[in-house]
């Protein structure tokens, strides 16, 4: 996978769901990421009051799946694997919506 820098995509704070969505709509128009392997993924607590967005990005064949978040000190994009470990702890819950395709 291309190596990505959040500086590559447009960010807003306090504005997950949208930069998740710009972030998502430049993967595949301008990298060629196919949407069928991009993810919006939200992450919500049990009363689902409050959520934070983040993108999954499928792997290609032997190639890991990596997480983009943009409110996360791991790396931009992080191996889902270490991000998994290292920022989701087990009491939240997480939707995943695909991308719909064109």
């Amino acid at each position: 996978m291309k190596t990505f820098e959040k500086k590559d995509f447009i960010y807003t704070s306090c504005y997950c769901e949208e930069n998740v969505y710009k972030l998502c709509e430049k993967l595949h128009r301008r990298f060629f990421i196919p949407l069928s392997r991009i993810y919006a993924v939200f992450i919500s607590n049990e009363d689902k009051q409050d959520y934070h967005v983040i993108a999954l990005v499928k792997g290609e064949e032997g190639q890991p799946n990596v997480i983009f978040d943009f409110d996360s000190t791991l790396p931009f994009p992080c191996e889902f694997n270490a991000y998994i470990i290292n920022a989701i702890y087990p009491k939240h819950f997480a939707r995943i919506i695909q991308q719909q395709q064109e």
